[in-house]
């Protein structure tokens, strides 16, 4: 009799989702192992917001206030200085009393990845992260690509391994290299813009403090600011593939550009003096039709890749590990993964992540287009200047944006046991 893999999931991809399904499982006495690319966790520019749903998730696991010690700001609302004047759009004040979180935490993903990584290895001596290795294609069943996943074939080094599973999940990010080898398809949608993300460092060296995400809204150009303590993490938002026309223009026009948006950063601009300061973030979007095949699941921005808008990545790909570790668990203790657990996580993560990107493409349609390809007089969309500050003004409505963007439509909740922490 065949006693099957020793490793009960693959993990492929060690960002957020990819950590956090590794923890969940092996939490449940399962052994897993989390497979990371790239010899570390420094990424720049990677998104970096926690929000009020991924605290929580944290807090059960015994973490937020261990993540709370990294440094980080807090944004507890997003303001837009527009040529109509200042609007609130969002305010997480308004969560006081309903969570222990009523904000978004700015942690460098680095170091919060660093942090759990630490603490889940130190844990669980069933939980195997294991660095520069690269995924290089799958393992089917009988050597036959229309059967069964049941594992990896990866580098470490000079070393080509081959490592099996009963079940391989792929965390490994938009460009998703197992997608591609499952032969899953990415149906991608138009984006009108593209960022280039840079930091000014404070004047004051700074400090951790509490601030509003602060975006400016003008006819052809948009910027967006966050509070990192001891600098300011700045994003130009330019129309799309238009990087080239902007370095084009030189540096002068691109720090002329970011002072005359946002006067409060005018006299930092100076400190860019080489494009190499400057990362661009081309922005894409989109959705796999089918999450999953038969000893594979995508969770992540391998199965739907996220707009910057809303700053809501992470927490999409956090909750789908929570609901993939809800599902995964009890299977895969009884031995056995079957197609109907994976597309019951794909259903549980459909709808919030429909509706999620549905707003995020309006946004982008009604504001952000808009703006861009304004050449003269601009009025800010008007769900913006009405519904928007309406419901601000009513108590029992004023949690609803907040709400939706720091929880989801539909909130994922970990119903797995958790292990006191050690």
């Amino acid at each position: 009799m065949n006693p099957g893999p020793e490793t009960d999931c693959i993990v492929v991809g060690g960002g957020p989702a990819g950590i956090i399904l590794g923890y969940l499982l092996a939490s449940q006495g399962l052994q897993v192992r989390v497979l990371e690319s790239q010899p570390d966790f420094d990424r720049s520019f990677r998104g970096d917001t926690l929000h009020p749903s991924t605290m929580e998730l944290l807090d059960q696991l015994g973490l937020a206030d261990a993540v709370l010690e990294l440094p980080h700001t807090l944004m507890d609302s997003v303001q837009l200085n527009t040529p109509e004047g200042p609007i609130t759009t969002v305010d997480f004040g308004a969560l006081e009393g309903r969570t222990r979180f009523p904000w978004v935490a700015l942690v460098a993903q680095p170091d919060l990845l660093a942090a759990i990584a630490e603490h889940g290895q130190r844990q669980f001596s069933n939980l195997n992260i294991q660095m520069n290795t690269v995924v290089r294609g799958l393992v089917f069943a009988d050597g036959d690509p229309r059967r069964q996943v049941i594992g990896v074939e990866c580098e470490q080094g000079k070393d080509r391994l081959t490592m099996e599973a009963r079940v391989v999940v792929g965390a490994d990010g938009r460009s998703s290299g197992v997608r591609r080898a499952a032969g899953l398809e990415i149906h991608k949608t138009k984006t009108p813009m593209d960022v280039l993300w840079f930091e000014l460092q404070k004047a004051d060296g700074g400090q951790n403090v509490s601030a509003p995400l602060m975006g400016n809204v003008a006819p052809g150009q948009i910027s967006v600011r966050f509070d990192r303590g001891d600098h300011w993490q700045v994003g130009l938002i330019i129309p799309k593939g238009s990087f080239r026309d902007v370095k084009g223009a030189g540096l002068e026009s691109f720090r002329a550009t970011v002072a005359n948006l946002d006067p409060d950063v005018a006299a930092l601009v100076q400190q860019i003096t080489d494009w190499n300061q400057v990362a661009l973030l081309t922005v894409a979007a989109g959705r796999v039709r089918k999450w999953y095949r038969d000893g594979l699941l995508l969770i992540g921005d391998a199965a739907h890749i996220m707009s910057p808008v809303g700053g809501v990545g992470i927490n999409y790909a956090v909750q789908d590990a929570v609901t993939a570790a809800n599902i995964l668990a009890p299977a895969l203790a009884a031995g056995r993964v079957s197609t109907a657990h994976l597309a019951r996580i794909q259903r549980r993560r459909l709808l919030p992540t429909m509706f999620i990107q549905a707003v995020q493409e309006q946004i982008q349609k009604n504001l952000v287009a808009r703006a861009l390809g304004a050449d003269g007089e601009f009025r800010i969309p008007f769900f913006l200047r009405g519904p928007v500050q309406w419901i601000r003004k009513v108590p029992l409505l004023r949690r609803i944006p907040p709400t939706l963007i720091g929880f989801g439509l539909m909130r994922s909740r970990l119903k797995l046991p958790v292990p006191e922490s050690v």
